[in-house]
């Protein structure tokens, strides 16, 4: 246990943890198979290897004084790798793809900071409490229906102690999946996704990697209000609702010159025009 560590304050008895059965299923497990095969086609790191760094700057701010922090759908550690080099704080890294973790702890080994990092596969009872937690890039839209982002919401929230603050961008309906989500509301597109009916403004549609193998994956697109509704729901006080970007992850992860001219542009837009949607609560 590191010094900082002793400075939190105890687990209160309100957070208890949470067993987010609810986000249990058919649907949920494929998304698991998904992911593991996007991992190991090496696709991911492919599209995103990187984050930008202004997004990281920004998150790294919202972020400030926190001495642990959670990182939700941590990957293969693209924000946490950042966040181990730019904070003091300890981090957790929860994921249920066991490859990525795995490629992460590889990415860990001979780190001279690793010991401030814990990873944490499937199993959320298993986290301790933290007073700052983030999930970044859509993490919480690869969750099945409404009732289960909601409970991993309220579970993210109950270790999160009062006072903390939680980072997380969504991608924004106002500019993905248009055609996807205009034929589902006609019937014409996917109604349900392994036997979970979609639910309204949720996307089921399928990727290729590079050898061939195809991708079924399970996506919800969130509005302005929708994000913050949910949020809401969940316990959260939203703090700020703003684009997270203006250019796509794919364009700002492969050019820091793109992502130059995205950090200004994003700054003199609207919520509803950015890429993705980017929120702070705190508990």
């Amino acid at each position: 246990m590191t010094p900082e560590s002793q400075c939190l304050p105890p687990l209160s008895a309100e957070a208890t943890p949470m067993p987010m059965d609810s986000v249990k299923g058919r649907a949920a497990d494929a998304m698991v198979e998904t992911y593991r095969k996007y991992y190991t086609s090496g696709l991911y790191d492919n599209r995103y290897p990187d984050v930008s760094p202004f997004a990281l700057e920004r998150v790294v701010k919202d972020l400030e004084g926190s001495k642990r922090i959670l990182d939700f759908g941590c990957g293969t550690g693209r924000y946490l790798m950042r966040m181990l080099e730019h904070t003091d704080a300890e981090l957790i890294g929860f994921d249920v793809c066991a490859i990525a973790l795995e490629k992460l702890r590889k990415r860990l080994e001979n780190h001279p900071k690793r010991h401030r990092v814990r990873l944490i596969c499937g199993d959320f009872n298993e986290c301790p409490d933290y007073d700052g937690a983030m999930s970044m890039f859509g993490v919480l839209s690869h969750i099945p229906t409404r009732a289960g982002r909601l409970a991993t919401l309220r579970g993210i929230r109950q270790r999160l102690q009062v006072g903390g603050r939680f980072v997380a961008s969504v991608p924004n309906g106002m500019r993905r999946y248009h055609k996807e989500n205009f034929l589902r509301h006609i019937g014409l597109g996917p109604r349900e996704f392994e036997g979970t009916p979609l639910e309204p403004n949720d996307i089921a549609y399928s990727r290729l990697t590079d050898d061939g193998a195809r991708l079924d994956l399970y996506y919800h697109v969130y509005f302005g209000g929708t994000f913050r509704r949910d949020l809401s729901d969940a316990g959260f006080s939203v703090n700020k609702l703003e684009a997270e970007s203006l250019l796509t992850e794919t364009t700002i992860s492969h050019s820091l010159r793109w992502a130059v001219v995205d950090d200004v542009a994003r700054r003199m837009i609207p919520a509803m025009a950015g890429y993705g949607l980017y929120a702070v609560s705190s508990r």
